[in-house]
């Protein structure tokens, strides 16, 4: 699942300090996990490079998009997953709106939520943010009737 969203307001706004930027947008995504009774996601190093990479691509580029999704869920499946998603946001005033915005949308909600996904790169670059997830796709194994309703 692929999902993008942009803010009004402060795109291409220069972020000061970027990990301390990725560190609470990851534990309010982490919350929010929690909250739905879902593990908390682990940050994997190899996920955030790929997110990263695309940040710095994007803002270069001056774009938000999925453009080159299945080049980066390449990346991840060398990485031994099987269930992949990303979301991307630009121009957020705080980790709070970005992460109350993206929990709002249902594609990007799906992907936070996704009890699948155990894994994640999220990276920030001047104001652009990549979420990549990571999980494996156990749903065949659960629920091989397709009862589940995720």
């Amino acid at each position: 699942m692929v999902s993008l969203l942009l803010f009004p307001g402060c795109a291409g706004q220069d972020i000061v300090d970027d990990a301390v930027t990725e560190a609470q947008i990851f534990d309010l995504i982490n919350q929010a996990r929690v909250e739905e009774g879902l593990p908390e996601l682990t940050q994997d190093p190899n996920l955030y490079e790929i997110a990263l990479e695309y940040c710095q691509e994007m803002y270069q580029e001056n774009v938000l998009t999925h453009d080159g999704f299945e080049s980066r869920a390449d990346s991840v499946r060398s990485n031994g997953y099987t269930l992949i998603g990303e979301n991307l946001a630009r121009g957020y005033d705080s980790p709070e709106t970005l992460v109350q915005d993206w929990l709002l949308s249902p594609d990007h909600q799906e992907n936070i939520l996704n009890p699948f996904f155990f894994y994640t790169g999220l990276a920030c670059y001047n104001g652009y943010t990549c979420q990549i997830f990571g999980g494996y796709d156990l749903k065949p194994f659960i629920d091989p009737l397709g009862l589940w309703p995720r």
